[in-house]
């Protein structure tokens, strides 16, 4: 099984700035969305850069952690009120209404999985146990790459599917996601979507760059008519069903996605890769 190096976990500061530069970026998205003197649930932390992200931006906030990776979890846990190292069943690992250590359970204001859900075997049923720690009135904060992202269509359409060691079809990526996909997972889960941000990236210039592909002109005429070939990941806002639910749109919003030069842009990069 592939596993991530222990050192990929490490963070500087000066990266926590750069994420706090991006505004594509789905954590700076959910520091913005999280309000002051909140209740947070981190799971899946990672190397703990929600909580320093969080109070980089000198946000009160109370936040727990839970992470599996030993190597990360060590670096994530000084920066959280609480942790676990370990699953989500292992930090709730029943239904009295009690933490391991004995203490009445808390509900949070805001659980945030990022980049999570792809990496379990069942995510409806994931979903379904993390919302049972979300307060009435909380939110859900999902993220996850877009498998409909317009490199990974091209490579479909050339007949090939290579995992690899970072992105959209990274190798320890169990399940994947296109727009209509999440939504319907999140109602399964018996979640309410008030909003999904749609979050760009060059379709150069990532870990699959479009350009390695052959694609004919009507193709990319498509690619460059649907902005969803240019949403690198998805970020979700949920909260429970309400017990009188009325039908409601959800909120969209699009963070740089941007197609200006895209035709352009390819048959150029095509160009140059074909002289090397």
């Amino acid at each position: 099984m592939y596993t991530r190096q222990g050192e990929s976990y490490q963070l500087s500061d000066e990266s926590v700035g750069r994420i706090l530069d991006d505004h594509a970026n789905p954590l700076r998205v959910v520091c913005d969305l999280i309000n002051p003197d909140s209740t947070v649930l981190d799971v899946g932390a990672g190397n703990g850069v929600l909580a320093r992200l969080l109070h980089r931006l000198g946000k009160s906030v109370l936040i727990d952690g839970i992470e599996p990776d030993h190597n990360a979890a060590t670096l994530a846990s000084p920066h959280y009120h609480s942790f676990v190292e370990g699953t989500l069943s292992d930090a709730f690992p029943d239904d009295s209404g009690s933490q391991p250590d004995g203490r009445p359970e808390r509900l949070y204001d805001y659980i945030v999985l990022a980049d999570v859900i792809e990496h379990t075997v069942d995510p409806l049923l994931f979903l379904q146990d993390v919302s049972r720690h979300l307060a009435s009135r909380g939110h859900l904060l999902v993220s996850v790459p877009n498998i409909s992202f317009a490199p990974i269509r091209a490579e479909l359409m050339s007949g090939a599917w290579e995992y690899t060691d970072w992105g959209i079809i990274e190798r320890t990526h169990l399940r994947f996601f296109s727009k209509i996909s999440l939504i319907k997972t999140l109602e399964q889960a018996g979640l309410a979507v008030e909003c999904i941000f749609h979050l760009g990236r060059s379709p150069f210039h990532m870990e699959k760059q479009l350009q390695d592909y052959h694609v004919n002109p009507l193709s990319l005429l498509q690619l460059r008519s649907d902005p969803l070939a240019f949403t690198y990941q998805f970020l979700a806002v949920c909260r429970h069903v309400s017990k009188q639910p009325c039908a409601q749109a959800i909120r969209e919003e699009w963070i740089e996605i941007n197609t200006n030069e895209f035709m352009r842009t390819y048959f150029r990069l095509r160009r140059f890769n074909q002289r090397d």
